[in-house]
């Protein structure tokens, strides 16, 4: 949703093209987003005043077990409930 949000607004449709390319690629999983995952999500957004969609991200990496997190987003390495690495 956030990475296709900015081609769209912008009308920028060969580069949501390629977003979309990439998420239905057979290789790339999409990751329940269910109970546990908003669960997740309500206390990291309480505890670190995390937007709603950046704590939605990381408890869904949390819940599903992902080892690492890519992000350019500074502000997220506050989530230490999973190793966070800035993207330069």
């Amino acid at each position: 949703m956030e990475c296709c949000s900015y081609p769209l607004r912008h009308a920028n449709f060969p580069l949501l093209r390629l977003y979309d390319g990439f998420f239905l690629r057979p290789d790339v999983t999409l990751l329940p987003i269910d109970m546990p995952v908003f669960r997740r999500a309500t206390v990291l957004q309480a505890m670190h005043d995390f937007a709603t969609v950046d704590a939605i991200h990381l408890a869904t990496a949390i819940e599903n077990g992902c080892q690492i997190f890519l992000t350019h987003d500074d502000r997220l390495v506050r989530c230490t409930d999973l190793t966070v690495e800035m993207l330069h």
